[in-house]
């Protein structure tokens, strides 16, 4: 019988990492593990009740925080290399590079979870919002011939830059979340997605003129049914998951 995996200390961690990991209160111990992005400008923090509030099952909910800070008064954090202004809704462009993002989350995958805990990268996830879902694709691309658990972003697509080899589709499947109408991820963005994954599919939510965090019930299920078709869990995703969550827009 397989050892179940441990959950990760501070010790395990890259010194630099700014995180939140509740303690799981799952029965048995937690054989997969969600990584939460937050987008451009946000923090670690507010993700940590969205991962819990999903109640996904036999799942750790880890919340890390971007590695760089943003040029402005408050606090703020950003995936990319860079700032890079452009015209877009927040100013930002979100495309900005992910090198240090990249190297974070190998020390957080490889060195923590996978080198000292004994995860399976088949047991980890990951939820990224706008820049958060889009250095999380980044991530995963990084590593086509690799396996994770899946990947979804939420308002954002792959980076420009990425590219896999011919004939090399990444295999972790992803599930990508965008507004019908208005949304930065446009058709071209939906079919090089196709053409970057084995597994990768793109949900329109019906009615919604940006995009943005799911707010209904029928936004999340996609997402919902995502994650409970890749859990390595037979107990499968609990309803209620969905009342908790729905309506939730930050």
């Amino acid at each position: 019988m397989a050892t179940a995996p441990s959950i990760p200390a501070k010790d395990d961690f890259p010194e630099s990492l700014v995180y939140t990991l509740p303690s799981p209160a799952t029965t048995p111990p937690p054989t997969n593990i969600l990584i939460l992005m937050h987008g451009l400008g946000d923090l670690h923090n507010s993700f940590t009740t969205l991962g819990t509030q999903l109640a996904l099952p036999e799942t750790a909910v880890l919340a890390i925080q971007a590695p760089n800070s943003l040029p402005i008064t408050q606090e703020a954090y950003h995936w990319g290399d860079d700032v890079i202004f452009d015209n877009s809704p927040g100013g930002l462009d979100s495309d900005a590079g992910f090198t240090k993002t990249r190297t974070l989350l190998a020390g957080i995958v490889d060195d923590a979870l996978v080198g000292r805990c004994g995860w399976r990268t088949r047991g980890i996830f990951f939820f990224g919002y706008a820049q958060g879902g889009m250095a999380a694709l980044d991530f995963v691309l990084s590593r086509p011939g690799m396996e994770f658990g899946g990947v979804v972003s939420v308002g954002a697509g792959a980076p420009a830059k990425v590219e896999v080899e011919e004939g090399e589709k990444c295999r972790t499947p992803v599930l990508v979340c965008a507004a019908e109408e208005g949304s930065v991820i446009s058709q071209a963005g939906e079919r090089r997605l196709e053409e970057l994954f084995e597994d990768a599919r793109t949900v329109r939510w019906k009615g919604r003129k940006e995009d943005g965090m799911m707010q209904t019930r029928g936004e999340l299920l996609p997402i919902m049914e995502f994650y409970g078709r890749r859990l390595g869990s037979v107990v499968g995703v609990p309803e209620d998951a969905l009342e908790l969550i729905a309506g939730r827009t930050s």
